[in-house]
């Protein structure tokens, strides 16, 4: 295999349960919603951009869905690896703005089996870690970057002054249950070894209700595929009408908080 040429050397491959988790993502209806989730703020490039240092500027975004990140760090980077397992975020990414950014690699394997000679000065995951085997997929990481490299986490949060309706009301809906931020688990079991953490300023988002609603079916509890046709459109409606006296003239107006923890793979 020469450098950077993408294709995947499986290790032993994804935890069957896990894979089974993560498949649910493939699907064009959940890539389409996908879109309608609130941004990243912009610090959140910044502070990635800034961890990538004058290091070889070559980025590994895993589980990048329809490329989020990876579509605004490749302005600014000498290339992007933009890395999920499902072909409906692939094909989504390549189709939204900048998703034909000469410096983006689109590539479709899972983090368990995606191997190269490349070495990366950074290495991007969000809450796709949840879907990972990250005893396989952490070890390797550490192995794909440079001495210097590191794995960051962003997530983002949104600060809505609905919270507690809103609770209730997907409490009701969800097909399971809530994940919670994975890199508190990754060091408990010394996976992960935290080295710094940054929250950004406030951005502030105006969203139309229907974009606000349908971003909820880009998650794996709230898929319009398990919900089925006739409950999609009674959470539709029921989260309308919970979330109407908030909007002024149809749009809603809520913050949005990020976050990136980086560190090294242990």
């Amino acid at each position: 295999m020469g450098p950077g040429d993408g294709r995947a050397r499986p290790p032993g491959g994804a935890d069957p349960d896990r894979a089974a988790l993560a498949g649910r993502y493939r699907s064009a209806g959940v890539a389409r919603a996908y879109s309608r989730r609130a941004p990243y703020p912009p610090e959140v490039d910044e502070i990635l951009l800034g961890l990538l240092g004058s290091q070889p500027r070559i980025v590994l975004d895993l589980g990048c869905g329809p490329g989020t990140l990876a579509r605004r760090l490749a302005p600014h980077v000498r290339r992007v690896d933009a890395l999920d397992a499902a072909p409906e975020m692939i094909a989504e990414g390549r189709r939204l703005p900048g998703g034909d950014h000469p410096a983006i690699r689109w590539i479709c394997a899972t983090a368990e089996e995606f191997d190269t000679d490349e070495r990366y000065g950074l290495i991007t995951a969000g809450r796709s870690l949840h879907w990972m085997r990250c005893e396989t997929v952490l070890p390797h990481c550490r192995r794909l970057l440079t001495d210097a490299g590191v794995l960051a986490v962003p997530r983002s949060t949104r600060e809505v002054p609905w919270r507690a309706a809103e609770e209730r009301f997907l409490a009701g809906w969800a097909t399971s249950r809530p994940r919670r931020d994975v890199t508190a688990e990754l060091e408990r079991r010394g996976l992960f070894q935290r080295q710094g953490e940054r929250t950004t300023p406030r951005l502030t988002v105006r969203q139309p209700i229907e974009d606000y609603i349908t971003s909820f079916h880009s998650r794996e509890a709230f898929r319009v595929e398990d919900l089925g046709l006739e409950r999609a459109r009674a959470f539709r409606e029921g989260f309308r009408r919970l979330l109407r006296p908030y909007a002024r003239d149809g749009v809603l107006s809520f913050t949005v908080l990020g976050r990136v923890t980086w560190g090294r793979p242990a």
